[in-house]
Parts: structure tokens; sequence; C-alpha cells
């Protein structure tokens, strides 16, 4: 089993401006002079935002599995990175670089990646770092 570690910042944040999440709100700072309602709705927004982010590794699972290179990279912001482990290269930025490293790792074999340990931050209404571990098997 090969430990890949992904950092998909830039595949969350192409995600996050699903919901209008305050960034004050989403770091727990006070709602001073707001509504119940609005802050309801923002808490929705945030936890929608959150769970889109959840499955995009899903998503990404699938499409290495299936090998479907130009769907694994439309995931990824045009300035996306993958980094990998230090046994395993050095990873890729922007979306050519990322085509042709899934071309080359993915062309030969039969991986089953498996995701786990998601961590997200919601930065503001359309931002959004993070990072999640994979095992490829």
């Amino acid at each position: 089993m090969k430990n890949v570690a992904i950092c998909c910042a830039a595949m969350v944040t192409s995600l996050v401006g699903i919901g209008g999440v305050d960034a004050a709100y989403a770091h727990g700072a006070a709602d001073k002079g707001k509504s119940e309602m609005q802050k309801l709705h923002e808490e929705l927004d945030q936890m929608k935002a959150r769970e889109a982010i959840r499955e995009l590794p899903i998503i990404y699972c699938n499409y290495v599995h299936k090998k479907d290179i130009d769907a694994i990279v439309d995931l990824f912001t045009k300035d996306g990175s993958l980094t990998l482990s230090e046994e395993l290269g050095s990873g890729a930025t922007g979306s050519e670089a990322l085509r042709a490293l899934y071309a080359k790792s993915i062309a030969e074999s039969a991986p089953w990646p498996l995701v786990h340990s998601h961590h997200v931050t919601l930065v503001d209404s359309t931002h959004a770092t993070g990072s999640i571990y994979a095992e490829i098997r």
C-alpha cells in the first residue's frame, strides 16, 4: 500500500462558492447585529459548502479508479496542485502538469484509492483550504 498526501486546497477553493459563508462566522466570531434567521442561513450555507467539499475526494477517487484523467484534472483549479510523499515524487502544479502526471502514474495500474483524514477550513464565502490523505492500493 502506498500513502499519498493530497493537498486539495485548490480543488476545495473551486467548490466553496456554493454557499455564502462569512469568514468571521465560519471561525466562530460573534455575529452581533444579525437576526437569528440570518445566522441560520449562514450556518446552512456553511454546512452545504462543507458537504460539497467532503464529496470532492470521493468523486476524485472514483475518477482515479476509472482512470478518467480529464475528469480528475477538471476537479482542480487551473493552478491546482497535487503534493506527493517523497518516495512517490514531487507532484505537479497546473492543469497540463497534472494531466501528464496522472497519465503516467495510472496508465498501467489498477488503482483503488481510499481517502481519510479530511481537514477543511472555510476562509470566506468563496475560499477554503484543506488537506486529505489517500491510500492507493
